[in-house]
């Protein structure tokens, strides 16, 4: 049986997430759209990543540690407009199990945090949208 918390995040962001599938009982995969204003940060540090690859002083150290490598190699290597999350929910805060971001925040309190670092403007939207609901199912 699923964590009733993530079948909440399944039903209500439905409208949000391209993807969503149940790993366990408190593990879920959510694949979301990324916003230009993502791509744009991802890019400027992708550049600085590859800048550092090819700085002498860093290529023996990248050439010698295969595990660093692997990670500076492994941020980039995700769909250019799709950024997919392996999430466990544990009792207090969500955890990003994954490796597959420019920001190297992995811990949140809530999945709405989530959404809000990694797709403010979609997110800003879509909390526009609850609310304009709300507000006209109200009158």
């Amino acid at each position: 049986m699923y964590n009733d918390e993530i079948k909440i995040i399944e039903k209500e962001y439905k409208a949000f997430y391209l993807k969503f599938e149940y790993i366990d009982q408190n593990t879920f995969c959510i694949h979301l759209k990324k916003d230009d204003i993502i791509k744009e940060e991802e890019k400027k540090k992708k550049k600085i990543v590859d800048e550092d690859k090819n700085n002498e002083e860093n290529i023996k150290i990248i050439t010698d540690d295969k595990i660093k490598h692997k990670f500076l190699s492994s941020k980039y290597i995700e769909n250019d407009n799709i950024l997919i999350f392996y999430i466990k929910n544990h009792p207090n805060y969500f955890e990003i199990l994954n490796n597959t971001s420019y920001n190297d925040i992995k811990i949140f309190e809530n999945i709405e945090q989530l959404f809000n670092v990694y797709c403010p403007l979609s997110f800003k939207k879509f909390i526009c949208e609850k609310i304009q609901a709300q507000l006209n199912k109200n009158k």
